[in-house]
């Protein structure tokens, strides 16, 4: 466990999660807080959806490392950091707390793009990348796929951890053959009932946006949590998984058009979602294409000279 600690940044907080008992009730505030600015500062083409904070920060074991900024944050990752920003003052801000570190670009975000130039920071050629595709929600295509299949809101009885950990288990996933990483058979997905309790908890949160697939034999095939802020209407998928046993039928895609339909019955106006686009892993960008959604930019790297 660990708590949270003001570092200090001139009059702009810092923060970094240490060692402590009280990392529950510190991280979430912190939590919040980038959840609350990532939605009143949201602007098309912005990298962070409130729900995708959640996504990221509650299923992560690794320590949290983020600077508070009156309009913004910085947020170090495992590869990058990443950063949002309104204006010249914050974007430098948070360029130099990174501290050199290799730093995630939109391609919508010119003013970021502008400060790590000047800063000295060159994009890396062949980096691995996401893409933003995203969708209306209005007069998007009903669901097809294999009779028998049936989508719906998840129940308090569903076991949402299984079908998860059945869907993203590290060997299974969807890796071009030439870039396949090596893992080991038994690894498994690192989702764990107390990451997905807190995820549950999470104020952005809706059971009836957990949606899934059952399959025939009445398991789950595939699951997809819709996360849907009220204040833009705009809603993110993360994430999106499909059983190996029940992938190559269409499910992804189906289950990515009903989410739509979904954030539209509760008054959502279009939905985004942030799959990998590199030649690395292409198959859950594809599957979204051919879906409906369409691709509106890309995430770039940049690193210190």
């Amino acid at each position: 466990s660990r708590w949270l600690c003001g570092i200090g940044f001139g009059d702009t907080p810092t923060v970094c999660l240490c060692e402590n008992p009280q990392v529950t009730l510190e991280q979430q505030k912190v939590l919040r807080q980038m959840q609350r600015t990532a939605s009143e500062l949201w602007a098309p083409g912005r990298r962070w959806t409130p729900g995708e904070i959640a996504w990221s920060i509650l299923t992560s074991s690794e320590e949290l490392d983020v600077m508070l900024l009156d309009e913004g944050w910085a947020w170090r990752q495992d590869d990058c950091v990443s950063i949002l920003a309104t204006d010249q003052k914050t974007a430098r801000a948070a360029i130099e707390w990174a501290a050199s570190s290799q730093i995630e670009v939109p391609d919508s975000d010119l003013l970021l793009a502008k400060e790590v130039r000047r800063a000295g920071y060159t994009e890396v050629e062949n980096a691995p990348f996401n893409v933003e595709v995203r969708a209306p929600v209005a007069e998007f295509p009903t669901p097809k796929v294999a009779d028998g299949y049936i989508f719906r809101s998840s129940q308090a009885s569903d076991d949402l951890l299984g079908v998860h950990q059945s869907s993203w288990r590290p060997s299974e996933l969807t890796f071009a053959d030439a870039y396949r990483p090596s893992f080991s058979e038994n690894e498994a997905s690192p989702l764990t009932k107390s990451m997905l309790n807190a995820v549950e908890a999470n104020d952005f949160y809706r059971r009836e946006l957990h949606v899934v697939v059952e399959a025939p034999d009445s398991t789950l095939a595939a699951s997809c949590i819709v996360w849907l802020d009220a204040r833009t209407g705009v809603s993110s998928i993360e994430p999106l998984g499909v059983v190996p046993e029940h992938r190559r039928i269409g499910l992804a895609g189906a289950l990515s058009q009903y989410a739509v339909r979904a954030a539209r019955h509760l008054g959502g106006h279009e939905v985004i979602i942030h799959p990998r686009g590199d030649v690395a892993y292409p198959a859950a960008r594809g599957a979204y294409l051919r879906a409906g959604f369409e691709t509106e930019g890309r995430t770039r790297a940049f690193t210190k000279n």
